[in-house]
Parts: C-alpha cells; sequence; structure tokens
C-alpha cells in the first residue's frame, strides 16, 4: 500500500511541476501574440477535454509531460503566426525582447519567411 502511495505521489508532484513548465510557455505565446491552440497534460489518447476560445486544453493518459501546440508551428520547431499576410517568427520575437544581436540565421531561425519586427528602433 505504501508504494502505491508513494506512486501517486509522485505523479500528483510530477503533475504540478509539468504543469507549471507548460502554463510558462503558454503565457509566453500570449505575450508574444502567438495563437495557442492546445495546451496539454500528458500525452497519448486524451482523457479530457474542452475548449474555450482558439485553444483546446486536455489531459492525456499518460501523465510523464505535456505539451502546448502553436498555430502555424512547423516541423522544425519554430512557431510563427500568420496574421492576413504577415508572418511573424516567435523566434526573431525573443531575439529582439531580449536583445541579443546577430541575426535569425545565427540563431537558427528559418529564413525563408517574412518577419516583422515587434518594435522599432
Amino acid at each position: 500500500m505504501q508504494i502505491f502511495s508513494n506512486a501517486l505521489a509522485f505523479l500528483f508532484a510530477l503533475g504540478v511541476i509539468v504543469f507549471v513548465h507548460e502554463l510558462g510557455h503558454y503565457v509566453a505565446a500570449k505575450a508574444f501574440g502567438v495563437r495557442v491552440l492546445t495546451f496539454s497534460l500528458g500525452f497519448g489518447r486524451k482523457l479530457w477535454r474542452f475548449e474555450r476560445g482558439e485553444t483546446e486544453y486536455r489531459v492525456s493518459w499518460i501523465p510523464l509531460g505535456g505539451f502546448v501546440g502553436f498555430a502555424g508551428q512547423d516541423p522544425d520547431g519554430f512557431a510563427a503566426v500568420r496574421e492576413g499576410a504577415r508572418v511573424v517568427n516567435a523566434l526573431e520575437a525573443l531575439q529582439d525582447s531580449l536583445e541579443l544581436g546577430g541575426s535569425a540565421e545565427k540563431l537558427g531561425a528559418r529564413t525563408d519567411a517574412t518577419v516583422i519586427p515587434l518594435r522599432s528602433g
């Protein structure tokens, strides 16, 4: 019985850590104007889900992680959101906000998209 309760306590603690971590991705995406399509705790088949606005929130069967799915996310893992004919590259926005200097190419970003700076100057 002790092993079972320890396993449940571990899964609960891991769930809290995963939730806080994924919430960080969610908040950062919203702060940079990137649409969030999916906020998931766990992997695999959906256990429970609901939609609010443009985001699907879900809990899945395997509680060992989670993910946040962004609009326009490409296979290389760089998120971009299309606003009409404009494409805002999230990596470029991060570079601008942290004032890292250098080009997006040096940071590994794709350069075949139109990048719109989020601030002038």
